[in-house]
């Protein structure tokens, strides 16, 4: 016998850590994970990839604004200024996880979606339109951010964080190899996630902040908030000699491409968030 009903289930592990922020659990990180990962290379990548989109360093300068858009709009719920809520029926839950993620995602498909047709209907450069939209819909918010900043000590922690580890671990590992940062999207990727490392450990280390996730939590639990910005590094790494040593066609670069878009998508996302959140709630 179930020990609880759907509903009860789906109240335990889904509802109540959104209403009662508890943050992430082992059941919906990894459903959420599952879905995401099902979305991503089972119906973007392939709908995107025959409409000849290339997953390269242009279109990540092109999409970037819509990871700013999120971000920036996530931070209105960090100030209280929109009650969050655990139905997609309520406008609340569209400010929190995973709400916020399934409404920018969907603007950020359809915008891309109507920038292709905008390029073979009027000749317009499809990646041009994109990323125009993008910037109108988050230069609002970003501006409204801003203006609400105060800790600008935080902030400064957290850029000379992502910039000293960047260029040290850059400049060890391409000594080391050709294949660690031989293109551009080895730098997003790498630069996303040193952002969420850099973040979060300046965040819980200097400034009192906890942390929501289940994996990061373990980790910090073991072996303190560094951890997880060093885990963050070998996570990157891995993934481009894994990725580099296994998609060698050149049919397969796109693939490669999307790969590390997603690394830095999942790594600037939420990194980007906790640096405002930081700046602005101090």
């Amino acid at each position: 016998m179930f020990l609880f009903s759907l509903p009860e289930f789906y109240q335990k592990y889904f509802a109540d850590p959104i209403t009662q922020y508890a943050g992430f659990n082992i059941i919906n990180t990894s459903v959420y994970a599952l879905i995401l990962i099902f979305v991503a290379f089972y119906l973007i990548y392939p709908f995107f990839d025959k409409r000849g989109i290339k997953f390269n360093a242009e279109f990540f300068k092109a999409v970037f604004p819509f990871i700013l858009f999120g971000s920036s709009l996530r931070i209105i719920e960090d100030m209280k200024l929109f009650a969050r809520a655990a139905s997609p029926l309520d406008p609340g839950y569209y400010f929190v996880s995973p709400g916020i993620y399934i409404m920018i995602g969907v603007f950020t498909i359809l915008t891309l979606t109507a920038s292709i047709y905008a390029q073979k209907k009027f000749n317009k450069n499809a990646l041009q339109v994109f990323g125009l939209i993008g910037w109108i819909a988050a230069l609002p918010f970003i501006a409204f951010d801003l203006l609400s900043l105060k800790n600008f000590f935080g902030i400064g922690l957290i850029l000379v964080a992502i910039a000293a580890s960047f260029l040290v671990v850059k400049f060890v590992f391409k000594s080391l190899s050709k294949i660690f940062f031989s293109q551009r999207m080895h730098d997003f990727a790498f630069l996303g996630q040193l952002t969420d490392g850099s973040a979060t450990f300046i965040a819980i280390q200097f400034f009192g902040y906890g942390e929501q996730h289940v994996v990061p939590t373990f980790l910090m639990g073991l072996f303190g908030p560094i951890s997880f910005l060093l885990a963050k590094i070998a996570l990157v790494l891995v993934v481009i000699y894994v990725v580099e040593a296994s998609l060698k066609k050149k049919e397969e670069s796109n693939l490669k491409g999307f790969i590390f878009l997603c690394i830095a998508i999942i790594g600037f996302a939420p990194g980007l968030r906790d640096l405002l959140r930081l700046g602005v709630l101090a």
